[in-house]
């Protein structure tokens, strides 16, 4: 009995150890599939790892603030690549690093951000959008305008004395 308990508690400290450890992804459509068949949101990192500012720092993405990532499927891939400059080019990303939250579904970008991304612009996207909701548009109706608009002609009534005399409108001659 013993050395049932001995796997199953080496079985769960293993499972903790990968939740742990971010899975990261390379190839945008394997990511995107996962994200729709997980129902998360993904992250996704573009950026160019052999040049320092155009890369995303470690640091930076070791903070996980309150074990956020746990919450995403990520993606990282690299722009230097042709691969990756197709993808950078499809999501619009001109400098980098380039970071986007990705909804639930896989179609619309929550938030997005590029260039220079330290650790608390970093923290607050990851932590904002951990849930993958988009944001719901509430819509809230004017009261109707029940005044009448305004004519800037002037209205004159008719009048038999307004009118010219013609001998072919008179009735009965």
């Amino acid at each position: 009995m013993l050395h049932y308990f001995t796997i199953f508690t080496a079985i769960i400290g293993l499972s903790a150890v990968n939740a742990s450890a971010a899975q990261w992804q390379s190839d945008y459509a394997t990511a995107l599939k996962q994200t729709r068949s997980d129902d998360r949101p993904m992250l996704m990192v573009i950026d160019q790892p052999g040049v320092a500012e155009k890369s995303l720092d470690d640091e930076v993405i070791s903070n996980d603030a309150k074990g956020a990532l746990a919450d995403y499927d990520l993606c990282r891939v690299d722009a230097s690549t042709k691969y990756g400059a197709k993808v950078a080019e499809a999501f619009g990303a001109k400098a980098f690093p380039y970071v986007a939250c990705i909804d639930k579904s896989g179609k619309v970008i929550l938030d997005s951000a590029s260039g220079e991304i330290n650790t608390d612009k970093w923290t607050k996207m990851v932590t904002k959008n951990r849930t993958g909701e988009k944001p719901v548009r509430r819509v809230v109706a004017k009261p109707a305008v029940t005044t009448s608009p305004v004519s800037t002609q002037s209205y004159q009534p008719y009048t038999p004395q307004a009118r010219p005399y013609c001998a072919k409108c008179q009735r009965g001659y």
